[in-house]
């Protein structure tokens, strides 16, 4: 369905049947709507100081899935992830942090963690007739580190969407291709475009992305010199050391690979471009970037961290196995 010939917002609602949920219906997604309307207005400003105005929107739609989309209309740019997307990826970093594979290094004394085993595959949870249970974990400070993956998660996504429009995707299509929206997961409800043109976009997505996230979590001293940004990275942050700041990245990063790649039928190895690059080749790039970031960022001043988000690669696909009962060779 082309925007262009809808227009506005409200009238791709009503053409599509899609339902837009009250903010305020869930404490969870009340957070991030608050704390992303922060960094929308940053983005606003800049965007205006820049001779380019822009309209962000931020919303809930009405749909299951972990699934999320930008678009450009005639009114607004929108930001919009399914119902799912918060509540699903919260109980996924409960539930891997429930097995000691994750982060075995992180313990309370005395506190016993019951494992947890999903009640379904992943792609049916993905489908939402599966769950896993979503309470606290018993032990406060493993608990503490499921709640700063789930975040990072959520914010890996919320950026990546936001990217497409920062960058200017979403108008470009809408321009060029008569497509200004991007989404996700593949649905009969959204448009779809394949191709070099549209797998390029979501590289730069992506790179977008985690560049913020990796932000977000070392919280670096930043300065600018010769044209170029410095990171001095200190020791500690809110999740713990540098080591856990990247493990923690790692592993959302890992979450929304696993989830995304568990509704994707594609072949890794086919070369043929597609409407995504797979998703498991998304989480190796995300890793890549981190390392070249932190590298140039600091001009190599710490060591090497890609060895160890593979260690962390390694814990998680223990973790997900055992908390889906699904079986891989991960070694």
């Amino acid at each position: 369905m082309s925007i262009n010939g809808i227009g506005t917002f409200d009238a791709y609602l009503k053409a599509t049947g899609i339902t837009v949920l009250p903010h305020r219906y869930d404490v969870h997604r009340e957070h991030f709507v608050n704390a992303f309307s922060k960094v929308a207005e940053g983005v606003m400003d800049r965007a205006a100081e820049e001779g380019r105005p822009l309209e962000l929107e931020f919303c809930f739609i009405d749909a299951p899935g972990l699934n999320a989309f930008a678009a450009t209309f005639a009114d607004t740019d929108v930001v919009a992830l399914h119902r799912d997307v918060i509540p699903l990826l919260v109980a996924t970093s409960k539930g891997l942090m429930s097995h000691s594979d994750l982060f075995p290094e992180i313990a309370t004394p005395n506190c016993v963690v019951s494992p947890r085993m999903s009640s379904g595959s992943s792609k049916e949870v993905v489908l939402g007739i599966a769950s896993i249970d979503p309470r606290d974990l018993e032990d406060p400070l493993r608990d503490r580190m499921a709640d700063a993956i789930s975040g990072m998660a959520i914010w890996f996504i919320l950026h990546h969407e936001l990217a497409h429009i920062i960058n200017g995707h979403t108008r470009w299509l809408r321009e060029n291709r008569q497509l200004g929206l991007i989404v996700e997961v593949e649905r009969p409800q959204y448009p779809v475009m394949s191709g070099m043109e549209r797998e390029t976009l979501e590289w730069d997505a992506d790179a977008s992305a985690v560049n913020n996230l990796i932000m977000m979590a070392l919280k670096p001293v930043r300065r600018k010199e010769g044209g170029r940004e410095w990171w001095e990275i200190p020791p500690q942050n809110s999740i713990g050391s540098i080591e856990d700041a990247i493990a923690c990245v790692t592993s959302a990063l890992f979450i929304c690979a696993k989830y995304f790649s568990s509704m994707d039928d594609g072949d890794i190895r086919d070369p043929a471009p597609r409407s995504h690059p797979h998703p498991l080749m998304r989480l190796w790039a995300g890793m890549l970037t981190i390392s070249q970031n932190i590298k140039f960022r600091t001009g190599a001043q710490h060591p090497d961290y890609l060895s160890h988000m593979f260690k962390t690669g390694i814990e998680c696909s223990r973790a997900w196995n055992k908390l889906f009962g699904e079986m891989e060779n991960i070694d």
